[in-house]
């Protein structure tokens, strides 16, 4: 039950207290009604229940004044019938207890609604005298009216007789009868001149209303119409827009199924150890793979968190080291079981050090900083900490059996700008987001901000997307999630370019490619081809990428024209999926076209 509704209830039970609800209680509650927002289907249903009881504060919550308010309108309805029963007295006592009103509060309550109610029956009292003078007042004029014109009659009847008696005694001349109506024929004359001018001057005024008015009509049309253009222009433009927002958001969805399964949790753990000393420390992130052969980028302070990590620093200072035994580095792909269901962490779907297929192969220049921060303690800090700067990226290198789906880098060129729509993928919180035994990804979207010596976002990045991609609307890499400002309402990302010095040669690339090309992972092979062309310095190098990719492209032209020819739609669908397999999206987007046209 609402607490509106609970109230009401309340009302209902006070009114019926001395067994009669009046006719004023009546009307009261309909107001109260009104002022709480009683639904009539509510209110009607209530006031059919016999059994009705007062309802406690356990569900009349909210603030005390509004629980002094209820009390007030319970107050009102019981005064409603111009006095309080004893019953009623006694059940308003009783809520008042419940809702926390004292004794003395209540008191005051009941005077200063006796006072109110006392006000408004003297006006009341008043407007009837008011009324009843001007009754009487009205009566009077009404006889006098009468009185004084019968005595006007009777004067005008007297004067009628003597007039005629003068008329009689003095013979009033003819004469002077035809000049007395002359006179009024000439009157009458000059009144229907004026009447005639007044008709023609009537006519001036209408006509020229009846042109203001249509002016008047014509520019309201005006504006109206330019109303409507104002309004239609500004539906187009939110149609527009919304249209855009559900294309990012439609764009967004695809790419992040076509890539979401290369976004892997990193998960570190180690002890720091000091003579029989062991203090574990750890750490959780996100990564991506960069080339088909498991090149993974990561942010530094992901898998060197003792560079970064302020406890650490100062544990180290102290004469603490890391126990190399203890060290656990492990990389689970989105969608991999990455604990068992008693909730205890498994390496087996992770790429793991302690499997010997994971390692960290490099990391950006360090560079470190004069910093004082206050722990959470209260111990002050100050010392030399590592910068979060375009220098916090890392590179992993996993050993997968079967090559890897690599995310795109945008290139030099690509230049992001201002509002410029972007998808941030990784494992906020790290595991404990995690609602199952597997690592799903918790994609978010927004915006750019600025573009400076680093990307800011709106799209939220908090601790655990650390290393995740910052992808654009084409699905292209085009910085690395690194920090946050404020409550996780500005995102900092690395631009990608800093990327590329971590990253394998364009001569080794060519021969990762070369080796796809041959086994007939053609779509890996384009992949690092793209990323190459990036790395590439050389003349010799870009030639080799080049006649690479138009081999592979060539394979693919193939195989699309040999579909496209099969003369069974089933088949030529078939074959059109096949292209896609080997390709992908990314490389096959004339096939895919082909496919949506079936």
């Amino acid at each position: 039950m609402k607490p509106e509704e609970a109230a009401y209830v309340n009302l209902i039970v006070l009114a019926r207290a001395d067994r009669l609800v009046t006719d004023s209680e009546q009307s009261l509650l309909e107001r109260c009604q009104e002022v709480l927002g009683v639904s009539e289907e509510f209110a009607e249903e209530t006031k059919a229940k016999t059994d009705l009881e007062c309802v406690g504060p356990n569900i009349i919550k909210g603030r005390p004044s509004d629980r002094l308010q209820i009390l007030k309108m319970m107050i009102r309805v019981a005064y409603a019938d111009g006095t309080i029963d004893p019953k009623e007295r006694k059940l308003l006592n009783r809520c008042a207890r419940s809702f926390g009103i004292g004794r003395i509060a209540v008191t005051g309550l009941f005077w200063e609604i006796q006072q109110e109610l006392g006000i408004r029956r003297k006006l009341r009292i008043s407007q009837i005298v008011a009324g009843a003078a001007v009754v009487v007042a009205a009566v009077v004029i009404w006889i006098t009216f009468v009185h004084y014109g019968s005595k006007t009659e009777q004067q005008l009847d007297e004067n009628r007789i003597h007039l005629d008696e003068l008329r009689e005694s003095m013979g009033l001349e003819r004469t002077n009868a035809e000049d007395a109506l002359r006179k009024v024929r000439e009157s009458q004359e000059s009144l229907e001149l004026n009447e005639t001018a007044l008709e023609e001057r009537i006519k001036e005024l209408d006509k020229k209303a009846a042109h203001e008015r249509k002016a008047i009509e014509t520019s309201l049309t005006e504006e109206h119409k330019k109303r409507q253009a104002l309004m239609k222009a500004e539906m187009d433009r939110l149609r527009k827009e919304l249209d855009g927002v559900r294309k990012r958001a439609v764009a967004f969805k695809e790419i992040e199924k076509e890539y979401g399964g290369s976004i892997l949790l990193i998960f570190i753990q180690y002890e720091l150890v000091l003579d029989q000393q062991r203090i574990p420390r750890g750490s959780m992130g996100s990564g991506f793979f960069v080339t088909s052969s498991g090149h993974i980028v990561t942010n530094k302070h992901v898998v060197q968190p003792w560079k970064f990590s302020v406890e650490d620093i100062m544990l180290i200072d102290q004469g603490f080291a890391i126990d190399p035994a203890t060290l656990v580095l492990a990389a689970w792909p989105a969608g991999t079981e990455m604990r068992t269901e008693q909730g205890v962490i498994s390496l087996q779907a992770a790429f793991a050090n302690l499997k010997h297929d994971l390692e960290v192969v490099g990391t950006a220049p360090d560079t470190f900083e004069n910093a004082v921060r206050m722990l959470e303690t209260g111990v002050p800090f100050q010392g030399r900490i590592h910068t979060y700067d375009n220098g916090d990226l890392a590179v992993l290198k996993a050993n997968p059996t079967v090559p890897v789906r690599a995310l795109p880098l945008a290139a030099a060129t690509e230049k992001l700008e201002k509002l410029d729509p972007v998808m941030v993928l990784g494992f906020p919180t790290g595991i404990n987001i995690l609602e199952t035994t597997k690592a799903e990804t918790s994609p978010s979207v927004g915006e750019v901000r600025k573009i400076e010596k680093s990307i800011m976002v709106t799209a939220p990045i908090v601790p655990g997307n650390s290393g995740g991609p910052l992808m654009d609307i084409q699905g292209r890499v085009v910085g690395v999630a690194s920090k946050i400002f404020g409550e996780a309402t500005l995102g900092s990302c690395i631009p990608a370019e800093h990327i590329l010095p971590l990253l394998p040669s364009a001569p080794d690339l060519n021969g990762l490619a070369g080796g796809h090309e041959s086994t007939g992972a053609y779509r890996a092979a384009l992949d690092d081809l793209s990323l190459a062309d990036q790395r590439a310095t050389e003349d010799a190098d870009r030639k080799v990428i080049a006649e690479m990719r138009a081999r592979i492209l060539g394979i693919r032209d193939e195989m699309i024209q040999k579909a496209q020819v099969l003369p069974e739609p089933e088949a030529r669908k078939k074959a059109l999926q096949e292209v896609l397999k080997q390709f992908g999206s990314r490389w096959g987007r004339e096939a895919v076209s082909l496919l949506e046209e079936m």
